[in-house]
Parts: structure tokens; sequence; C-alpha cells
């Protein structure tokens, strides 16, 4: 449920060719038989970008992938730079056991030393300080939803984000009428408008 320690993190996405972890998620179907969903997850580079892209491309209507597309072209764009943003943005992908991805998640987290003015960076502890962190694209194909995939990413997210210190995660979303199954899920994990 994400007890990976920030060095580890670190070490991915400088060498994000194997997986970071591999899991396997065991439910049970309305039947009563036994489901199990194996994944992987990793840092999403470049060459995952268009698969990823077609194979969550049917997790939402009247959205357009063309912001997604920017975003993650942006995102690649911030990686390159050798110096740190503000903004600190990473994205995670599950993938099947083939490496075939399925599902996007990701974490927007202020980096103190770069984001903070002179006058103030010495002065913000997160143990003092309720420092926000946002959740970024989000989403399972629809192979993939009701496995507990999704679920396992947004807990795996979060506490990521707990363990940099945040208090609050902030989630946008739009008003689209498919984005009512996805407010649901966030109410009910504690989210407020």
């Amino acid at each position: 449920r994400g007890a990976i320690r920030e060095d580890e993190l670190r070490a991915h996405w400088e060498r994000p060719d194997s997986p970071l972890f591999e899991h396997e998620l065991v439910r049970r179907n309305q039947e009563g038989m036994e489901q199990r969903t194996t994944f992987r997850v990793r840092a999403l580079t470049e060459e995952f970008k268009e698969p990823l892209l077609e194979a969550v491309k049917n997790s939402w209507t009247d959205v357009d992938f063309e912001d997604l597309k920017g975003t993650l072209d942006r995102f690649f764009e911030q990686r390159a730079l050798t110096h740190p943003g503000a903004t600190n943005v990473e994205y995670y992908i599950a993938t099947d056991t083939e490496d075939r991805p399925f599902a996007i998640t990701g974490v927007y987290t202020r980096d103190i030393e770069g984001g903070a003015g002179f006058a103030t960076r010495d002065r913000l502890d997160p143990a003092e300080h309720n420092l926000i962190t946002g959740l970024g694209w989000f989403a399972v194909d629809t192979q993939h939803q009701g496995t507990g995939v999704g679920g396992f990413l947004l807990d795996w997210t979060e506490n990521i984000s707990r363990g940099r210190g945040s208090k609050i995660m902030a989630i946008e979303t739009d008003d689209y009428e498919n984005e009512e199954a996805a407010l649901k899920l966030y109410e009910k994990r504690g989210y407020v408008q």
C-alpha cells in the first residue's frame, strides 16, 4: 500500500527500465469466484506514453485527450530539465505482466527548496504546515475497472504524499456526467468538494 521509501522512488526514476514493484490483487466476484489481477507499477516513460493513451481513451467520455497528451508532453519536458521545478510532477503507470499499460496515477508535490522564497524556505516544516499535494491524471482502462487496481493506485499515491509530509491532497475534476463515478469514489474515501 505504498510503503516505498523516497530513496527507492528516486532511484527508480534514475533507472526506470524495470518495474518499481509487482503486485497481485485477489477479489471475489458476485458469484463468489476468486479473481486475480497481477500488475506492475513503474514510472511513466516516453515509450509507454502512446500505448497508455490508447488504453485509457475510453475511461472517460467527452474528455479532450489532447489535454492529457499535452500534460504528458509537458511532464516529459520537465523531466528533461537538469534542475528541479517549484512543483514536482510524477506519473506512474500500471502494466499487465506483458508490460502493456492500462492505468495512470500522478502526484504533484511542492518542492520546498525550489518553490519557497529565501525568506520562508527555512521556516517551512512539513510537520507544522499543511502541505498540499495534488492528484494528477488518474485513470484505469475499462477492462480493468472493478478489479481493485484503481483503489490500490489511489491508496499508493496518497501514501507517497503522506510520506512527504502532505496533510491535504487536492483532486481536480470536471463536471462531465461520467465524472459522477469518480466523485463518488473520492467522496467515499473522505474527499469533500
